[in-house]
């Protein structure tokens, strides 16, 4: 750009230079110019050419770096993502493995209770009904039937009362 200004200002200069004529009138017809202001300019084809191929060069290169960091920022979004999902399956896993401890923790613990209620209500049967060790049996076996699921207990079809439990 200065030196296209320095081109202009010498072109004015030595135009002015020539309308002064002869070396004796010059000093009278003689001006200097320091401010111009152009309102109509043509640029050279070939500085033309130049200055779009210049600007077009910068501006792929600014689209390519664009670009470059686009991939990258792509790429580290691909890794926190696949670094997110691992951490949420171990997660996953871990709760899954303590859901299941727990819950096999609490199913035993309440058929050790319910074992221990039963073995106490077969010490008080013993004892306060008098129940021999066959009665016993046979009341545990009937008792059992509760937790099949589906079972039927059918009673009494040989004498006047019947009895059906589901």
């Amino acid at each position: 750009r200065e030196e296209s200004q320095q081109k202009m200002r010498n072109m004015v200069d030595a135009e002015l230079r020539t309308l002064g004529g002869n070396s004796s009138n010059r000093k009278s017809h003689y001006a200097e110019c320091w401010g111009l202001q152009i309102w109509t300019f043509e640029i050279p084809h070939n500085v033309d050419s130049q200055l779009v191929n210049r600007q077009l060069t910068q501006q792929m290169k600014a689209v390519n770096q664009a670009i470059q960091t686009a991939n990258v920022t792509r790429s580290q979004t691909d890794i926190y993502a696949s670094d997110y999902a691992r951490l949420a399956k171990v997660v996953l896993a871990k709760a899954n493995a303590g859901y299941s401890q727990i819950t096999r923790g609490a199913q035993a613990n309440a058929t050790r209770h319910k074992i221990e209620a039963e073995a106490d209500v077969s010490v008080k049967l013993k004892q306060e009904l008098g129940l021999d060790a066959q009665s016993l049996v046979t009341y545990q076996r009937y008792n059992a039937m509760d937790d099949l699921a589906g079972a039927n207990l059918v009673y009494g079809f040989g004498g006047q009362k019947q009895v059906l439990l589901r």
